[in-house]
């Protein structure tokens, strides 16, 4: 794992790994998770996103919470976020709502 990751840095790889799950960012989810962490941040975390395998995401998804005691409070809070940038299309995504709810599992 990369030591010099950043709370933001592991959050922005959270809304990415949930939002791609269907293999596709739109243009909506890009611009909410635009609005919640910034422009460069997200392109940022993106370009490094697109050289991970699957299993390399989740691996250091599970890094980073422990790096950043990512414990239920928080947990649910940054869900939350998620959920919102998911169901922000008005349609449900089946793909999307099964990789959020591993995720808040398997974090």
């Amino acid at each position: 794992m990369k030591s010099d990751w950043t709370y933001i840095d592991f959050i922005t790889l959270l809304y990415i790994q949930v939002v791609a799950a269907d293999y596709c960012i739109s243009e909506q989810e890009h611009e909410m998770i635009v609005e919640k962490v910034g422009k460069n941040q997200y392109k940022k975390i993106l370009k490094l996103y697109i050289g991970l395998s699957e299993k390399e995401v989740f691996n250091l998804l599970k890094e980073l919470a422990k790096k950043f005691n990512f414990t239920n409070g928080t947990k649910e809070k940054v869900f939350e976020h998620v959920r919102e940038i998911i169901h922000e299309k008005g349609t449900k995504n089946t793909l999307e709502e099964n990789m959020f709810y591993s995720l808040k599992k398997f974090l």
